[in-house]
């Protein structure tokens, strides 16, 4: 069943198939069966009718308990989905103020091509170091602000801490300067 991509597709064609393969099996031996036991026309027309209606009243009672499983199994799994996003943002809401609250400025790089680029800095770099985070994710600006004193070691190191970095995740303190000229660390 390649055809079928998803579970939801899966579930209506078996479902498809199903009914398909009961309807079929009530035809052919409901006819055959009222074929064999009714020997007047008149009379076999209307059980005809008959087991027409008996069929529209058994797939409708049928079809009323597979969608009632299917759709409690969906409100269940929605159920789930909508307390996962609250655990989601609470988890979300925690982390930033665990990030504000932080004395430590984190931030992301991503490594492209024996360079590092700035993706993320956490929101309390304007609080400690008076620069905006948007401002720090500009191409240059970490090299630019690093502490006078820590500038030749870091810029000195920093082929081996990228080289670090792109196998795996590691951490380093650096000061850097703050907007008013004040050494943070």
């Amino acid at each position: 069943m390649r055809f079928l991509k998803t579970q939801g597709e899966v579930a209506a064609f078996r479902m498809a198939l199903l009914y398909a393969l009961f309807a079929g099996a009530w035809i052919f031996f409901s006819d055959w069966l009222l074929a064999w036991l009714v020997t007047d026309l008149a009379w076999l027309v209307r059980l005809e009718t008959y087991k027409g209606w008996a069929f529209v009243a058994v797939t409708a009672v049928l079809l009323y308990f597979v969608l009632q499983r299917r759709l409690r199994a969906l409100e269940e799994a929605h159920g789930a989905r909508l307390a996962a996003q609250a655990r989601e943002r609470g988890l979300a809401e925690r982390l930033r103020h665990y990030l504000a609250a932080s004395p430590t400025v984190i931030y992301a790089l991503k490594v492209e091509g024996g360079a590092a680029r700035p993706v993320w800095v956490s929101e309390n770099i304007r609080p400690l170091l008076g620069y905006p985070p948007e401002e720090a994710l500009q191409p240059g600006w970490w090299a630019a602000h690093l502490h006078p004193e820590d500038r030749e070691r870091v810029l000195a190191n920093q082929s081996l801490l990228l080289e670090a970095r792109s196998r795996t995740n590691t951490a380093s303190s650096t000061r850097m300067a703050g907007c008013s000229g004040c050494a943070m660390s």
